[in-house]
């Protein structure tokens, strides 16, 4: 039975290791997201007429403007991303892995006000990390699609590759079990002290 565990944890840790990279990599890329080594190209803003009527929604609005943009690899806009302003505009992002498009859809004006710049490094390592079956990036696209697929699974592998891990530890000899303990005390004291910390 163990060894059958340890072929296991083997393959989930092989399946995941890119993945794992990926992980690794968003967490430096999330510090350094404001960095000026990973500032992008300038921003291309621009604005697009509208043909309005009374009666459309907001959500309406968006789709009509979005249709209009044609965005390569754009999932279409969820409802939680679209935000109503005081003044009657309507605001919402849409997010690819190569450019951010922010929108406003101006109601008084007729138009819709664009702002698009394409993602510096570490924001497109951010999106590739984010990218899983149930979310809209997944929708865009075949290659979304199946990427979203290969971090799903690899997410399901590494809970199996660290519950496997507990499972031989727990199973090796004593010496090599006490060395293994202080550091994973280490692990969760450490949670538990950032934990509690942001509480």
């Amino acid at each position: 039975m163990v060894h059958q565990i340890r072929k296991l944890h083997i393959l989930a840790g092989l399946q995941s290791l890119l993945a794992m990279l990926l992980f690794g990599l968003t967490g430096l890329c999330a510090t350094y997201l404001h960095s000026p080594y990973f500032t992008p190209p300038g921003e291309h803003r621009f604005t697009l007429p509208l043909e309005l009527k009374a009666r459309d929604t907001d959500r309406q609005l968006v789709d009509k403007v979005f249709r209009e943009l044609k965005i390569p690899l754009a999932p279409w806009p969820p409802d939680w991303s679209i935000k109503s302003q005081p003044n009657g505009d309507v605001k919402f992002n849409v997010r690819t892995p190569q450019t951010l498009t922010r929108i406003t859809i101006l109601k008084a004006q007729g138009q819709a006000e664009v702002l698009q710049r394409p993602l510096s490094l570490a924001e497109r390592v951010v999106i590739l990390h984010e990218i899983t079956w149930n979310r809209p990036l997944s929708e865009a696209s075949t290659a979304g699609f199946l990427w979203s697929l290969y971090i799903e699974f690899s997410l399901w592998c590494l809970i199996f590759f660290v519950l496997s891990g507990l499972v031989l530890w727990s199973q090796s000899p004593p010496r090599r079990k006490k060395l293994g303990l202080p550091f994973f005390l280490a692990g969760w004291l450490t949670f538990l002290a950032i934990l509690g910390a942001m509480r």
